[in-house]
């Protein structure tokens, strides 16, 4: 959660949510900031969870 004082909102980040959230992501906002590795377009595979990588 990140409070701003100087406003009058509250970000809520969605990791916190214990809930289904039935909409989905229909685009991405700016990525001026993100990290030099990271492109969305890039599909990379999903491990099962509590499955660990080998080294």
């Amino acid at each position: 959660m990140a409070e701003r004082t100087d406003r009058d909102t509250v970000l809520l980040r969605l990791g916190c949510l214990d809930t289904p959230i039935a909409d989905v992501p229909v685009l991405h906002i700016w990525r001026s900031e993100c990290a030099s590795w990271y492109d969305p377009k890039v599909v990379l595979p999903e491990l099962p969870e509590g499955v660990q990588p080998r080294p």
